[in-house]
């Protein structure tokens, strides 16, 4: 049974995943993680441990380019986006950008984040020749 047709307040265990493909190339370009996901009313689902995986390629290689994390959020599955007003954490892989704030919103299909309130964000630069 797809997440979408769940009865509110009817979850689903063991793993989520939301995937978004470019339209052109059918490369997967971010995915939506959640550890569980129960049915809300009016078709939202609430996520337990968000995880956001955005990615890049180099070639036919995928590679894991920016994660966002949150302890939980509501995605709404008809419009791709995700929101909560809990705590946030973007990390590029590279270890070059850290982001954290409170309340957010990701719009998936246009891949835009949006954090509300008590943003940090630490930038770290390689030395040359690393």
């Amino acid at each position: 049974m797809l997440l979408g047709q769940l009865p509110p307040g009817s979850s689903a265990q063991g793993g989520i995943k939301f995937p978004d493909y470019d339209r052109q190339t059918q490369r997967l370009k971010s995915l939506l993680i959640g550890q569980t996901a129960v049915q809300q009313p009016g078709g939202e689902v609430l996520v337990n441990s968000m995880r956001v995986e955005i990615y890049s390629y180099d070639g036919d290689t995928r590679k894991i380019d920016v994660v966002v994390e949150a302890p939980s959020c509501t995605f709404d599955f008809k419009e791709r986006i995700a929101s909560s007003p809990g705590p946030l954490l973007l990390k590029r892989e590279d270890g070059g950008l850290l982001v954290a704030g409170v309340g957010f919103q990701w719009r998936q299909l246009s891949a835009q984040l949006y954090i509300s309130n008590n943003v940090q964000t630490v930038i770290a630069r390689k030395p040359r020749g690393l």
